[in-house]
């Protein structure tokens, strides 16, 4: 599970970034808490990944065995595109960061 002091500091940015924008809106608050789930599932992906790699051994019997390829990775992609459909969503680029006073790591924003 990510950590929750990490995913809550998300929460935190997003919500700040929306409010400096003049960004008010249920819909925009609910998009920050589906974005911190995907987040969440993300690194789920991720820790899979790391400990199977991206490839699986599989066997349903004594002579049906093989490897396949570990479908979290297909499903890494598919919500770190949705994450990024999500900040497009909310008006995050790279660029509105650097105008805001912060840039692409996160670091002063």
């Amino acid at each position: 599970m990510a950590k929750k002091k990490t995913v809550n500091k998300i929460r935190e940015d997003l919500t700040l970034f929306l409010e400096d924008a003049g960004i008010y809106g249920e819909h925009f608050y609910n998009l920050v808490d589906d974005y911190c789930r995907l987040y969440e599932i993300k690194e789920m992906l991720w820790n899979d990944i790391k400990e199977r790699g991206v490839a699986v051994e599989w066997q349903n019997s004594e002579t049906s065995k093989g490897v396949k390829k570990n479908e979290s990775v297909g499903e890494y992609n598919k919500v770190n595109s949705q994450m990024m459909n999500i900040l497009k969503q909310l008006g995050i680029t790279s660029e509105t960061l650097r105008m805001l006073g912060g840039d692409e790591d996160g670091d002063e924003f």
